[in-house]
Parts: C-alpha cells; sequence; structure tokens
C-alpha cells in the first residue's frame, strides 16, 4: 500500500515536472509539431531497457489492432495540440483544462464500453466544470488567451481521455512496458508523418534537437519515468485510490507553475480551483 501511494504521488511529481519543462521548451521552439514528435519518439525509445527487463507479451486480433491504433491516433491528437497550447496559455491554467480527458474518458466508459451510469460521476464531471469555470468566470484568465490557443487546450485533453479510454480497452492484452512503450513511440511516428506532409524536412528535425536537445532530453525522461510508475501504480493499489493520487499533478503543477514561472495571476482562484478538481477526481474514482 505505502509502496503503491509513493509510486503514484512519484508519477504525478514527475509529469508536473514534464509540464514545467514542456513551457520552456515550447518558448524556444522553432516548429511544435517537430517538437512533439521528437519527444514522442525518444521517451519512446527509453522504454526498451524497460521492455527488455520486463519481456514482451502481447495477443494479436483485428479488434486489439484497431483499438491499438485507435489510441495511437488519439495521443497523436493529444501531444500536438497540447504542445501548441503551452505556447499561449499558463501552465497553471492548462494542466487544470487537461482534466477534460477524464470527463471523456468516464463518458466514453458509460457509452462505449457500457459501464453503468452512477450519480457520483454525473456530480464529479459537473465539479470539474465548475472547477474549470471558477479560472475563467469574472477572472480575466481568458482575455490574456487567444481563442486558437484555447480550443487547442480543449481539443488536447479530448484527445488524451479517449487514448485513456481505449487502455482501459486494450492495455491488458500487452506487457506493460510494452504497450506503455508503444503508446509513446508510435504517435511519435504518426507526428513524423504529419510533419512530412506539411513539407517539413529532416533539416528542420536536425534544427530543432540542436537548439532544443537538452529539454527535448528531459521531458522524454520525465515522461517516460512518469508514465511507466503510472502504470505500475495500478498494479499496488486500487483504482479508487491510484486515479486520486495521479491527478495530483494538477496541483502540483499550479504550485511549480506560481514557484518556478512566476504564474500568480489570480492565485487564490487557481487554488480553490484545484481543490474543486481534485475532490472531483476522489468523486470519480470512488464512483
Amino acid at each position: 500500500m505505502i509502496l503503491g501511494i509513493t509510486l503514484g504521488i512519484s508519477s504525478a511529481f514527475i509529469f508536473s515536472v514534464y509540464f514545467i519543462l514542456l513551457k520552456f521548451a515550447v518558448n524556444k521552439a522553432s516548429n511544435f509539431t517537430v517538437l512533439a514528435s521528437l519527444m514522442q519518439i525518444i521517451s519512446g525509445l527509453m522504454f526498451l531497457p524497460i521492455i527488455l527487463f520486463e519481456g514482451v507479451k502481447s495477443k494479436f486480433s483485428v479488434s486489439i489492432f484497431l483499438l491499438l491504433g485507435a489510441m495511437v491516433l488519439a495521443y497523436s491528437l493529444g501531444s500536438i495540440f497540447r504542445t501548441i497550447s503551452y505556447k499561449g496559455i499558463d501552465v497553471s491554467i492548462n494542466t487544470l483544462l487537461q482534466r477534460i480527458s477524464l470527463i471523456v474518458s468516464f463518458a466514453g466508459a458509460i457509452i462505449v464500453i457500457g459501464e453503468p451510469f452512477k450519480i457520483n460521476r454525473f456530480v464529479g464531471v459537473l465539479m470539474i466544470l465548475m472547477g474549470i469555470l471558477i479560472l475563467f468566470v469574472k477572472t480575466g484568465n481568458h482575455k490574456n488567451i487567444q481563442q486558437k490557443m484555447l480550443l487547442f487546450a480543449i481539443i488536447s485533453p479530448i484527445g488524451y481521455g479517449l487514448g485513456q479510454l481505449f487502455d482501459g480497452m486494450n492495455s491488458m492484452n500487452f506487457s506493460p512496458a510494452f504497450y506503455a512503450g508503444l503508446g509513446t513511440f508510435l504517435p511519435g511516428v504518426v507526428l513524423v508523418i504529419f510533419a512530412f506532409f506539411r513539407k517539413i524536412t529532416i533539416k528542420d528535425f536536425v534544427g530543432e534537437l540542436r537548439q532544443n536537445w537538452l529539454m527535448i532530453l528531459l521531458m522524454s525522461l520525465a515522461n517516460t519515468i512518469g508514465y511507466y510508475l503510472l502504470i505500475v501504480t495500478y498494479e499496488f493499489i486500487d483504482k479508487s485510490l491510484a486515479i486520486p493520487l495521479l491527478n495530483l499533478n494538477a496541483a502540483f503543477s499550479v504550485i511549480l507553475g506560481m514557484i518556478i514561472l512566476k504564474e500568480r495571476r489570480n492565485m487564490l482562484r487557481k487554488i480553490i480551483a484545484t481543490l474543486v478538481i481534485l475532490a472531483a477526481v476522489i468523486l470519480l474514482a470512488r464512483a
């Protein structure tokens, strides 16, 4: 139990560090698609030692392959739009908006998988929306954000929410590290293909690596460790405890954003919104 709690909190903190690094990287980036694809691919490759240590277990059928493809496309969508949105939105706000992914995954579980509707889940969804409204209503936060960036910040968690839904339907057919590696590496490949369709060249990838290599490396490492700890957490503690712990990255990100990035505008509102959303996460996890 203690080990599981420690792993969950560690994963949440490492992901919050990843979000801070992403903000720095985006501010230096020449091309957001290139940045996102490089991080995904390098992070995926970092799973190789863990995969070799754990071994590979997988089942294949048409349905498993289709779910894997759907997961890759969903995470590709989430990755590129999250990367772009970090250019124009504070980490402390963007991280809270990412909780929309919980609404998508829980709604998908009811609609697609056929899980029963529970009033706790409905209340939890309403509380997440309430937390997001607290961030923007009569605060002026939205006036400092381009509408396009806000749209990207909303599309991103929709992609991640769908990806998490497909994870729940398909991850048991693979060994944990192998599935996590595929879920990280393959979206990077999709983004590289997308980049080439946009006439982005190898020279652009080399240039981005040269000017942003340290941030890309640190982001990739944080993503790999955070994602693997997330997966392992579920092996030690129940989902009802793991989900709230893993979503502490929202609280950590708000705190780190205030300390490191000086994101102190409407600080009290951000703290209240964080507490409301975390309460919603606990309610959803126990539904």
